[in-house]
């Protein structure tokens, strides 16, 4: 994948959950075409070998993203490899296709600790980090279509992806003060190893026969800088400024927004409110 003309990424480190396959896998790779360090996480080892050997700079992490603990101490691996992280690609997940009357209590809990649970330790941990060294950073959580719209044949799937898409909103809301952005890529019916064999039904195929454009996207339809929120604006955070006396000051330099004195309290100065054309930008 070409990634000439877009942002570059060198002297960043960029961790990619579930980057022994499909989506992390393609992410890792163009996140490393863009001249990133990349810490490739997930629980296959062996796998994550292979794809290290194409990738470049990178590191394999052992990460069970449904263990508090080796969440924690995948960070501190891949820190201790490449340095800190400055991008997180929260894309592990699994999903279980069935309905509702036929979903068993194992199946639930498996897809809800994985895709919800597991991306909450998972981001929870990179923001930690992030505001703890004060330069911010991106957190990029891979997100559903049917988190979305609704669907029937994979109700905890659905709701997973669901909470996490709030999970998101929220985390942005309470982070950017902090310089830490946090968006969510919500695919559509793509390829991959999670679905091939339902897709491979009769009602995968007849599903299949409603996209217009009459096929599934594949991984390389996502995986590309211009589709990474994280890409964007990487590296281009504005530290706040040192604080005077009883009043702290950051700069917001978003797009279209007037700069915004805060006092501690965290109120704005009247004169200084962005305006309505930056507010609509500021959340793009």
């Amino acid at each position: 994948m070409s990634v000439n003309g877009m942002l570059r990424l060198d002297g960043r480190t960029v961790l990619v959950t579930g980057a022994s396959r499909g989506l992390g896998r393609g992410f890792a790779e163009v996140a490393a075409a863009a001249g990133a360090r990349v810490a490739l996480a997930a629980r296959d080892i062996e796998a994550l070998a292979e794809v290290a050997a194409g990738v470049g700079n990178s590191a394999v992490v052992s990460m069970d993203v449904t263990d508090r603990e080796q969440v924690r101490a995948g960070f501190e691996a891949a820190e201790e490899a490449l340095g800190p992280v400055h991008a997180v690609v929260n894309n592990s997940g699994v999903a279980v296709t069935r309905r509702l009357l036929e979903t068993e209590e194992e199946d639930w809990r498996r897809v809800i600790d994985t895709n919800l649970t597991g991306a909450w330790f998972v981001a929870q941990e990179a923001a930690r980090r992030m505001v703890a060294r004060g330069e911010g950073g991106s957190i990029v959580n891979i997100g559903s279509l049917l988190g979305l719209r609704t669907g029937r044949g994979a109700i905890g799937y659905a709701a997973s992806k669901a909470g996490l898409h709030h999970l998101t909103r929220v985390m942005a809301a309470e982070l950017a003060r902090d310089h830490v952005r946090v968006n969510t890529l919500s695919p559509g019916y793509v390829l991959t190893d999670l679905n091939e064999e339902f897709f491979a039904s009769p009602p995968g195929q007849a599903l299949m026969r409603r996209v217009p454009m009459g096929r599934l996207g594949n991984p390389e339809d996502l995986c590309s800088p211009a589709a990474l929120p994280a890409f964007r604006r990487l590296g281009l955070h504005h530290r706040p400024t040192p604080r005077r006396g009883r009043r702290a000051f950051r700069v917001e330099c978003l797009k279209g927004v007037n700069p915004v004195a805060e006092d501690r309290s965290g109120r704005r100065s009247r004169s200084q409110q962005p305006s309505a054309a930056g507010a609509k930008n500021a959340f793009r």
